[in-house]
C-alpha cells in the first residue's frame, strides 16, 4: 500500500485509513485505535446532547425530550443525572406523564424534593388540562400546526384528556361484560349548554332545537338557562355541533371508560356511595331533585369523576355515536361489538313501523332514579326524535 502525504484530500482521513489497513494486516494491535474510537463516540453523543440542550433552552420541550432520550444511553455516566433532570422537566412541560415517571427516578439526588414537587404539580395540571400525549409529543414536538384546540373551536370549550387503557365494559348483572381497549382521547368536561348550542345556531351550522308540545306544557322555559344542558336535541343535531367545535360524539366504549374514571370498577361516576341529590341531579324528592327541570351544568361537583368530568350521572341523558343492538327476544347484546373502543354502527336495531335507527343513550337524567345513575346504565331512543331530558357532550 502506498500513501502519499502530499496527495489531495483530508490527511487525517488518510492516516486513519493507513492505521485501519495495518490492523487488518495484523501489523498493529487494535487497542491502539481504541482511544480514537472512544473519542468518535463521545463526539456523536455530544452533538445530539447539544442539539437537545438548545431545544430545551428555547422551550421546545417536545423536541428536547426526544433528543435527551436518544443520547442518554451513550452519554458518560457522570452526565446521566443532569440529562435526566432536563428530560423530566421537558416531560412535565409537555404533559407526558409516562415519560415523566420514567425520567424522575433516573435523576436521583440531582432533582431536589422541592423541584420534584413543582414538576409533579405541573405535569398533573398539563394532563388535566388536556396536554399532548407521549405519542403526539414524539410526532410533532411543539410545532404550532398541530395545536388542535385553536384549530376550529369557535367557542370556549373545556376538554379533559383521558389516557387510554383496557377495561371491563358493561354490567355483570345484565350479563353484558366484555373487555375493551380504548385509545387516549379527550372529552368535554360538561354537557353542552343551551348557550353553547345557541352560538352554533346563530352561526348557521346547527338547526334550532324543538321540544314537543307536551314538553312545553310541562314548563320548558325552566330549561332554557344558558348554563343548563341543552335538551330536546336530535342525534344528528348533536353530531353537527360536535363537528362545529372540531370534535365528534363519543363512542359508547369511550363514554363508559370516562364515567368509570378510566375504566375502574365504579358503580357510579363518583364511586360506590349511594346516589342522591348531593351528587347527581336526579329523581329524588321529585324530578330534578324537586325542581322538575335540569340544573346548571357541573352544579353537583361531589359527583365528578376522578378526572373532573361532571354530570356523568344525571342532569341530562347523553347521545353517543353507537346504535342499539339486540339479540333473541329483543334482549340487548354486545355480541359482535368492537373491542378497540370504536363505535358500533353496523346491523343497527330499527323500529318496526318506520325503520328508524335507535341510538344509544348513556348517563341518566333528572327524570331517572338511582338505577339510572349507574355508569353501566344504557337505553335507546330513535335518533331523530327528541326528549326533554336528552342532551350530549362531545369528544375528540
Amino acid at each position: 500500500m502506498s500513501l502519499d502525504p502530499t496527495a489531495r484530500g483530508d490527511r487525517s482521513l488518510s492516516l486513519a485509513c493507513f492505521f485501519v489497513a495495518l490492523c487488518g494486516a495484523g501489523l498493529l494491535p487494535l487497542v491502539v485505535l481504541a482511544p480514537c474510537v472512544a473519542r468518535a463516540q463521545q463526539t456523536g453523543w455530544l452533538k445530539g446532547y447539544q442539539a437537545a440542550h438548545r431545544d430545551y433552552k428555547a422551550r421546545r420541550y417536545g423536541a428536547a425530550l426526544r433528543g435527551f432520550t436518544r443520547v442518554y444511553s451513550s452519554c458518560p455516566t457522570s452526565r446521566k443525572p443532569a440529562i435526566a433532570v432536563m428530560a423530566a422537566t421537558s416531560a412535565a412541560h409537555t404533559g407526558d406523564l409516562d415519560a415523566y415517571l420514567t425520567w424522575v427516578p433516573r435523576a436521583g439526588k440531582k432533582l431536589s424534593s422541592a423541584a420534584r414537587k413543582k414538576l409533579s404539580t405541573l405535569v398533573k395540571e398539563k394532563v388535566t388540562a388536556g396536554g399532548p400525549s407521549a405519542s403526539a409529543g414524539r410526532k410533532t414536538g411543539n410545532r404550532p400546526k398541530k395545536r388542535r384546540a385553536k384549530k376550529s373551536s369557535p367557542i370556549p370549550v373545556k376538554w379533559i384528556r383521558l389516557r387510554g387503557g383496557k377495561y371491563e365494559m358493561g354490567a355483570a348483572e345484565d350479563d353484558l361484560v366484555h373487555d375493551v381497549k380504548v385509545p387516549s382521547f379527550r372529552m368535554m368536561k360538561a354537557e353542552v349548554t343551551q348557550g353553547q348550542f345557541r352560538a352554533c345556531v346563530d352561526s348557521g351550522r346547527c338547526s334550532p332545537t324543538k321540544c314537543s308540545s307536551s314538553a312545553k306544557k310541562r314548563g320548558i322555559e325552566g330549561f332554557l338557562g344558558k348554563d343548563h344542558p341543552v335538551v330536546c336535541v336530535k342525534w344528528s343535531q348533536a353530531r353537527a355541533f360536535c363537528r362545529w367545535i372540531g370534535g365528534r360524539l363519543p363512542t359508547e366504549a369511550e363514554w363508559e371508560f370516562a364515567a368509570k374514571s378510566r375504566g375502574k370498577a365504579k358503580k357510579y361516576a363518583w364511586g360506590f356511595a349511594r346516589a342522591d341529590c348531593t351528587r347527581a341531579v336526579m329523581k329524588a324528592g321529585g324530578r330534578g331533585c324537586g325542581k322538575k327541570t335540569t340544573w346548571p351544568v357541573c352544579s353537583r361537583t361531589a359527583g365528578n369523576t376522578e378526572q373532573g368530568l361532571c354530570d356523568m350521572s344525571g342532569n341530562a341523558d347523553e347521545w353517543v355515536e353507537d346504535c342499539w343492538h339486540v339479540a333473541l327476544r329483543n334482549r340487548e347484546t354486545f355480541e359482535g361489538a368492537p373491542t378497540d373502543g370504536s363505535a358500533w354502527t353496523k346491523k343497527c336495531k330499527r323500529g318496526v313501523t318506520f325503520g328508524r335507527v335507535r341510538r344509544v343513550l348513556r348517563g341518566g337524567s333528572f327524570t331517572g332514579g338511582e338505577q339510572a345513575m349507574r355508569t353501566t346504565y344504557r337505553y335507546s331512543y330513535y335518533g331523530e326524535n327528541v326528549l326533554i331530558d336528552v342532551g350530549f357532550r362531545c369528544a375528540r
